[in-house]
């Protein structure tokens, strides 16, 4: 995950639903370090996240899956026998009652599973919410229909709260999975949506002061590496981020040299903007080059 600047108080702004830090004296930078502490961001695989929400008529229900995380698969299971594995069923129950209904998704990289107790004859709640920042702060507004009567939310680093709109700040940027359960007497609905808080600390120069040069830039496949002066020992990994801070490669090498340079195929990639780190230890030093 991202760093928090502590000594840059009003640094951001904002894009969309994304917080986006930077230094106040320019803007947008011609360089920057991302300062990591986790691994918020993974390499193209990720989970899908289980949530559904549904609307009934009488003892007819419609099933709504979520979609974030992007699943593949969907096997529904409605409580009375019956099963789908459509990715948004009809189903109609025979008889009123309360039935624990639950859906797993899956897609290549894992699965997830969620169960929701329904009452039939009456509407459970559609879950839905909004969201504000102001830096690492979120403002929470629930926007769930059917007048539910508690919520439940899980804000996505280990922390919860079962107020109505709640206000949660994070200790650190990242992407995080915000999920709400709302519910009445009815049954509940489950919304989950992905939160993303992203940094951009200043430069903080290596030690020495290598120079780091990227060409052409832009460029339309073939990226070129030079590195004068390198004085740090150990192995180097270089990174290519896209422009949410998210990996898209990585890549170990091992220089015995004060100066190296090495080539970076990209034709595969599309065009934007992208970030080239550079690793050793605890040093890290980042560059941006233009893909057209």
């Amino acid at each position: 995950m991202l760093t928090n600047d502590q000594n840059a108080p009003n640094r951001f702004r904002y894009l969309g639903n994304d917080v986006i830090w930077y230094d106040s004296d320019f803007y947008p930078p011609s360089s920057f370090n991302l300062s990591w502490t986790g691994s918020c961001y993974g390499t193209g695989c990720t989970t899908p996240v289980a949530s559904f929400n549904n609307s009934a008529n009488n003892l007819a229900y419609t099933f709504t899956a979520g979609t974030l995380g992007g699943a593949t698969s969907w096997a529904w299971d409605f409580g009375d026998g019956g099963t789908s594995t459509q990715q948004n069923p009809s189903h109609t129950y025979a008889s009123a009652g309360t039935y624990t209904v639950c859906l797993v998704v899956s897609n290549a990289c894992g699965a997830d599973t969620i169960c929701n107790s329904i009452t039939t004859g009456c509407n459970s709640p559609v879950a839905a919410y909004s969201y504000n920042f102001n830096g690492f702060t979120v403002t929470f507004t629930d926007q769930s229909s059917d007048n539910p009567t508690s919520w439940d939310w899980d804000f996505g680093d280990g922390t919860t709260s079962t107020q109505q709109n709640p206000v949660h700040t994070y200790t650190q940027g990242g992407i995080f999975n915000v999920c709400l359960t709302s519910t009445n007497s009815c049954g509940a609905g489950t919304d989950c949506q992905s939160v993303k808080i992203l940094l951009l600390s200043d430069p903080k120069p290596f030690q020495g002061r290598p120079e780091i040069s990227l060409y052409p830039n832009p460029t339309n496949s073939l990226l070129n590496l030079k590195v004068s002066n390198w004085q740090y020992e150990g192995p180097v990994q270089i990174l290519v981020l896209n422009a949410l801070g998210q990996t898209i490669r990585k890549e170990n090498f091992s220089f015995n040299s004060l100066n190296w340079t090495t080539q970076l195929d990209l034709s595969n990639e599309t065009k934007g903007v992208y970030f080239l780190q550079i690793k050793s230890n605890q040093n890290s030093v980042t560059r941006k080059f233009i893909l057209n």
